[in-house]
């Protein structure tokens, strides 16, 4: 395998709860651009982007009373029984939810993850992967990425993507779509005027 040049993609940095942190890092001075719900573990996210492309990645448990179950828990003598038990990702999140706030993790990019997870292997390291994760916008745009997760948290991570995997329908849009449909059934069909006019698009 090829050396290839490393890049940073980001750094996890885990907070309480994005309500504080987000005012915080903007009177800071940063500007901070709203993420979203990620949709394989309990968390939500905001982002401070750089002029590189890289970012900090403000991650906060999507409930307050998940951070104090998890502290509990792995508190307990059954915290290594639990992670074994749940997803690569959950694994390699948890812990970070049940520790202190701060720097957390870090990322690298890659595209070819399989062949980085086979070198790693080649290595004596175990990880998992690529797995599919993704989260949906405020605006409805649901993203999607690739990741690869080494075993020991020593390691950093690798991610692909993400991807805009598609635009969620408004609910106004969905409300029509079920009106339309019950209409139908009635035999009165309803015509939506400019819908599939040209330059129409999801958004």
């Amino acid at each position: 395998m090829s050396a290839a040049p490393v890049r940073i993609d980001h750094v996890v940095l885990v907070v309480t709860s994005l309500a504080d942190a987000v005012p915080a890092f903007v009177a800071a001075g940063f500007t901070v651009t709203p993420g979203g719900r990620h949709d394989t573990i309990p968390t939500e996210n905001a982002l401070v982007c750089f002029r590189d492309g890289s970012y900090l990645e403000l991650l906060a448990a999507r409930e307050p009373s998940t951070r104090d179950e998890l502290r509990g828990l792995r508190a307990s003598v059954g915290w290594e029984r639990h992670l074994k038990g749940v997803s690569a990702v959950a694994r390699r999140f948890l812990p970070h939810l049940a520790g202190p706030e701060g720097v957390a993790d870090w990322v690298l990019r890659g595209e070819a993850l399989e062949r980085l997870a086979a070198a790693l292997r080649t290595l004596g390291i175990k990880a998992a992967g690529p797995l599919a994760m993704g989260r949906e916008r405020a605006d409805g745009v649901k993203l999607e990425w690739r990741l690869l997760l080494p075993e020991a948290r020593l390691h950093p991570f690798w991610i692909a993507g993400p991807y805009a995997a598609r635009a969620a329908r408004p609910r106004r849009r969905a409300r029509d779509d079920a009106r339309e449909r019950r209409e139908r059934h009635r035999g009165r069909p309803r015509v939506h005027a400019g819908r599939g006019a040209p330059g129409a698009r999801a958004r």
